[in-house]
């Protein structure tokens, strides 16, 4: 196995304000371009030996493994077993390292992935909504690429004229004031909205649509008058514990382009839990600690769970 080790690639950031992805240029929102590595997987020498064995195995999976055959893994599992612990343990450890390693991983050039770490998500999404002990926080853990605790800086109202229903977006500058998962960032001095250097602070920039937010609380039953909805879209200056995920937009030979987007799914305030006076608005109680819990207990608890998953013991890194 060859090892290739990780060269410092800078991550190009823009916006609709700037540029347009050249794969795609009617794209008025935000998004960020990474160079697609040539060879994976990238193995740093410094890197944790877990760390290393996940990407081998992930690499060895999307080598060999489509997306029917990971489906089909998830499947046949009877219960909370290892084969699922084992894949829960070692994307939460890759995810919590570097999400920006899967990333480029699955828009490699090398060759063409029969699969990649999403489709392992998918999966395993299954599987957590039968037997997890912690539905909730595993849906979380498993949909998230970054869950952090960000104050707001700014925000634009961009229309996405190209899009079938999603075309009303926000775009949301915020300080990161405390990373709960996922700890490589994309540079501040790179985003576009972007004040600081990335020495001086980290930074999250992402995409709100007003429509996605409407559709997850429709599937939710829940209140999604305009009213409602426009109170659930993040505001200057206000804090949030957010859950966000790297969603692809488009890519060329050399390039893929990224956009960061809330995971809407989670809970009644669509991955974007407003925090007032150091407490999380939980309408429906996603987290089990009532409605108004501590933000400090929430990320108490993740924080647990994930330590849960990461020292389970594998007998195996697959069945």
């Amino acid at each position: 196995m060859k090892i290739h080790v990780i060269m410092f690639v800078a991550i190009v950031m823009a916006a609709s304000i700037q540029a347009q992805p050249p794969c795609m240029p009617d794209y008025p929102s935000f998004y960020f371009a990474i160079a697609r590595p040539v060879s994976v997987p990238e193995l740093d020498t410094e890197m944790p030996n877990e760390v290393r064995s996940g990407l081998v195995a992930l690499d060895s999976i999307s080598r060999t493994y489509g997306r029917t055959k990971v489906d089909s893994i998830f499947d046949a599992r009877p219960d909370w077993d290892d084969t699922v612990q084992t894949f829960l343990k070692y994307l939460t450890i890759l995810t919590d390292y570097n999400p920006l390693a899967l990333l480029r991983h699955a828009n490699t050039t090398e060759y063409r992935p029969y699969s990649h770490y999403r489709d392992i998500r998918i999966g395993i999404a299954g599987a957590i909504e039968q037997y997890s002990p912690s539905k909730s926080l595993d849906a979380a853990l498993t949909s998230s690429d970054y869950i952090a605790l960000v104050t707001v800086n700014d925000t634009v109202g961009l229309i996405d004229t190209g899009a079938k229903i999603a075309r009303t977006v926000r775009v949301v500058s915020s300080t990161v004031d405390s990373a709960v998962y996922g700890r490589v960032f994309p540079a501040c001095d790179q985003q576009h909205m972007a004040t600081t250097s990335e020495h001086e602070r980290r930074c999250l920039t992402f995409n709100v649509h007003f429509e996605t937010i409407y559709k997850a609380r429709s599937e939710k039953n829940l209140p999604r008058d305009a009213i409602t909805i426009a109170s659930k879209m993040p505001l200057p200056g206000r804090q949030y514990l957010v859950f966000l995920f790297l969603y692809p937009v488009c890519r060329d030979a050399d390039t893929a382009y990224i956009s960061i987007r809330p995971a809407s799914w989670i809970g009644s305030e669509c991955g974007l839990f407003e925090v007032v006076d150091s407490k999380v608005v939980d309408t429906t109680d996603y987290f089990g600690l009532g409605t108004n819990p501590s933000v400090n207990d929430v990320i108490s608890i993740i924080n647990s769970r994930i330590r849960q998953i990461v020292s389970y013991q594998s007998l195996t890194l697959w069945k």
